[in-house]
């Protein structure tokens, strides 16, 4: 599996590990004023490498810093952008077991607010991308940027039935876009425009076909 760290601006770490204060490290890092990094040290909220922190002490900025159980990631402020190339058997979702949170490095599986865009079911292979900026997040998931998904099916299309998928099927009363569609034997390309549940499981379906 690869995981790929990058695709618009990557999250820049500092090249070599750095000694600062604990306070100052959480101004720096989280945004707040020292007073408050103080405050939440106080109040037991800080952890670094699994230890509660204590006011004054020096950190190195290669140290795990955790704050009320989110870890504090010493950058430059750029966003986050993840590729990852998803296994079978691992589910899109922060819940349950086998998600694809658990196959993150440590580093980005635990940030509350990393998201995928987008999803892929638990069987199904391919690019799932992640990121923590919200706003591109939504642009990307109502944007008319295409999907192109490659199945395998348990028997072969006639071009008829390769001509009925490109003009477009309904599912649940929904019509559905298709893009190209690449039939070589058992194995099928298609481009989609959406991303409903196991959408390409029901297109090849309505024709009846089972995706392998």
């Amino acid at each position: 599996m690869n995981i790929l760290n990058g695709c618009r601006g990557e999250r820049k770490l500092p090249k070599t590990s750095q000694k600062i204060r604990i306070n100052k490290f959480l101004q720096k890092y989280k945004k707040i004023s020292r007073r408050a990094a103080d405050k939440l040290i106080e109040e037991g909220r800080v952890f670094i490498d699994g230890r509660p922190a204590h006011k004054g002490e020096i950190v190195s900025t290669s140290q795990k810093i955790f704050v009320d159980g989110a870890i504090v990631i010493p950058d430059d402020g750029e966003p986050i952008f993840l590729l990852m190339n998803k296994p079978a058997g691992y589910i899109c979702s922060r819940r349950g077991r086998n998600t694809v949170f658990d196959i993150l490095p440590e580093i980005y599986s635990e940030l509350g607010n990393l998201s995928y865009i987008g999803r892929l079911d638990v069987n199904t292979t391919g690019a799932l991308l992640f990121t923590d900026d919200g706003e591109i997040l939504q642009k990307i998931i109502r944007s008319k940027i295409s999907r192109v998904y490659r199945a395998t099916i348990d028997r072969k299309l006639s071009s008829e039935e390769v001509n009925f998928l490109k003009s477009g099927i309904t599912i649940d009363g929904k019509s559905v876009r298709t893009g190209k569609i690449i039939a070589r034997g058992r194995i099928v390309t298609i481009e989609l425009f959406e991303g409903r549940w196991r959408e390409v499981r029901r297109i090849f379906g309505a024709i009846g076909a089972k995706v392998e």
